[in-house]
């Protein structure tokens, strides 16, 4: 699609403005009297890869890993027969690329044990020693300035434990990653926890030969991009991961006008807009399921998992 492209790093043009960092400006190809067609696709695969690092210090095989890039370009001249014949001077260029990927993304998080859920830090070492927890209701302040607090012990008093919380640390996963030596081991492995990735760029170029001193040119750009990340071993519902949707428009008309040898006319307009969207797995989390008031769960707002 592209047949010569420039990278400016300083003095630009007027119509590139002020930045700090550098232009990518492209020229679509365009077409001929003659049709041509191109077509390709870039494949890659778990079999031509190394393992993931964290794949391989779990013991894990390699995941699943799949690229494929296809593509096709046609360009020619605009003709239909009986209607139109464009041969000398109306071309066009159509091009299209996709992007279907599957990407291993294994992972590590610290989620609770199932004593500590239920308040019982008895198993839970802090620096060598069982974890001492603190009553806050029973802050009082020193005569040195200090503060204190009495000490509940290592189990939390089921009375003191709020009913929401409980319903919520109920939901999450149980660690299932041992650590040799590590007896209050808090990792959570997930994997392959794979991210989806669909993408679709299209181009459409058409080029018109007003007179031998006259040509217009339109260009119409359009790109769609759909990620889906793994849910890091969460259910869907409280997944911290989300989809990413990204969608691109763009257009441009150009009038080139050769007035006299020495007077040249360039007329060009153009339009670009990028549309995106970070969206929760589930975007109307039930609070009430976990024992927030109904108010709260029939808001008119999205609701998500707290």
């Amino acid at each position: 699609m592209t047949s010569e492209f420039r990278v400016q790093s300083s003095v630009y043009d007027a119509q590139y403005g002020r930045s700090g960092g550098g232009f990518e400006s492209f020229n679509l190809k365009s077409g001929t009297d003659h049709f041509h067609g191109t077509a390709y696709n870039y494949f890659r695969s778990q079999i031509l890869n190394a393992n993931d690092y964290a794949d391989d210090r779990a013991g894990n095989p390699k995941a699943g890993f799949h690229w494929n890039q296809p593509g096709l370009v046609v360009d020619g001249p605009v003709y239909i027969p009986k209607l139109y014949d464009g041969r000398n001077k109306t071309f066009f260029m159509f091009g299209w690329e996709a992007v279907r990927t599957t990407t291993p993304e294994p992972t590590y998080s610290t989620v609770p044990t199932t004593l500590e859920k239920s308040g019982d830090f008895s198993q839970s070492n802090a620096g060598g020693q069982p974890a001492i927890l603190y009553d806050p209701l029973t802050t009082t302040q020193n005569a040195d300035g200090s503060y204190s607090r009495i000490a509940f012990g290592s189990k939390l008093p089921g009375a003191r434990i709020d009913p929401v919380a409980a319903k919520i640390t109920a939901m999450l996963p149980d660690p299932n990653a041992y650590v040799a030596g590590n007896g209050d081991s808090n990792d959570l492995f997930t994997g392959p926890n794979n991210t989806q990735d669909r993408y679709d760029a299209f181009a459409y170029h058409v080029d018109h030969t007003i007179n031998p001193n006259q040509r217009i040119s339109a260009v119409y750009l359009y790109s769609d991009r759909h990620q889906i990340s793994g849910t890091n071993g969460y259910p869907v519902a409280i997944t911290p991961n989300y989809g990413h949707y990204r969608t691109n428009f763009g257009a441009h008309v150009n009038w080139n006008w050769v007035i006299s040898p020495s007077l040249v006319s360039s007329f060009g307009i153009g339009w670009m807009e990028h549309r995106f969207a970070i969206l929760n797995e589930q975007l109307n989390f039930d609070l009430s399921t976990v024992g927030f008031a109904s108010y709260m769960a029939n808001s008119p707002a999205p609701t998500l998992f707290p």
